[in-house]
């Protein structure tokens, strides 16, 4: 009998569109069992519904809504099996100023918060570099913090230095890092635009190139946070080296981009491994 998949995206942030993206481009991995996407909130009561028709769930919704454990909690009180972490890891991991405390107290650095200036101001709780600037003064924090009201922001010293990503994924009873990803921003930094936009797109060189001995400690870093947050099938984690090699761990994805432009199929095509047998195993296992 065929298995079948439901594939929640969608949600209601700034990430919207790049969720809808990921998982457009999951499905065309997954032609081994039946898909059925349902867009949140819009397709929330029929998703409800009809959940005991479905094997597993995949939620692929980027940021609030997808990786804070809210979802999660949703498909355990229907009893669907998911892909990717459980409830406790999305919350902390969402939250950037618990993952950099929890990441400190395993002795990985993090930039300082600050509120003298220049400096680098971000959502407390999202992803995709969505509302993040470098702020020079105190009328640019205040203009952006008017123009993304309700947002919780963390500001922190900017961090000059080469912009690096790892990923860690679970393959079969093996729990690996992929190779090392250098972006090379077009603007100050990896914004959104610089993520999704065809037109801006950053440079990413994969693998880096970069000593051995920098390699392994980015992969030590990456697997250290994933393992000690309990994250489950794959996470991504970012960091910023100074020149003087001082590593800085910024946040942790626990659903990473999954577009036809996301570093994530790169990685894994780089490693020689197959991203739709990976995905066939998770759900296998789930």
């Amino acid at each position: 009998m065929v298995m079948k998949i439901a594939i929640i995206t969608g949600g209601e942030t700034g990430e919207r569109e790049v969720s809808i993206r990921s998982a457009n481009n999951l499905c065309k991995l997954i032609d081994f069992a039946e898909t059925t996407l349902f867009t949140f909130p819009e397709d929330t009561d029929t998703f409800i519904k009809y959940s005991k028709d479905f094997d597993a769930a995949i939620p692929i919704i980027h940021g609030l809504g997808g990786e804070d454990g809210s979802l999660q909690g949703l498909f355990r009180h229907l009893k669907v099996p998911f892909l990717f972490s459980d409830i406790s890891t999305h919350a902390i991991a969402i939250d950037k100023t618990f993952t950099k405390d929890i990441a400190q107290t395993i002795g990985i650095l993090s930039p300082i918060e600050t509120t003298s200036f220049p400096l680098f101001a971000k959502p407390r709780h999202g992803g995709s570099s969505v509302a993040s600037k470098l702020c020079a003064s105190k009328e640019e924090l205040d203009a952006l913090l008017a123009s993304s009201k309700g947002t919780d922001f963390l500001t922190e010293e900017p961090i000059k230095g080469r912009e690096f990503t790892v990923g860690v994924i679970e393959n079969g009873n093996e729990t690996i890092t992929l190779p090392v990803v250098e972006i090379i921003p077009k603007g100050q930094f990896f914004d959104f635009e610089n993520k999704y936009n065809p037109e801006k797109l950053a440079t990413e060189v994969c693998p880096a190139e970069i000593d051995i001995s920098l390699t392994n400690e980015l992969q030590r870093q990456a697997l250290l946070i994933h393992k000690h947050l309990k994250a489950k099938h794959l996470s991504r984690s970012d960091f910023i080296v100074t020149a003087d090699n001082k590593i800085y761990f910024l946040e942790i994805n626990t659903i990473p981009g999954m577009t036809d432009t996301s570093i994530i199929p790169k990685m894994v095509s780089t490693a020689n491994l197959s991203l739709k047998d990976i995905v066939k195993g998770w759900i296998l296992e789930v």
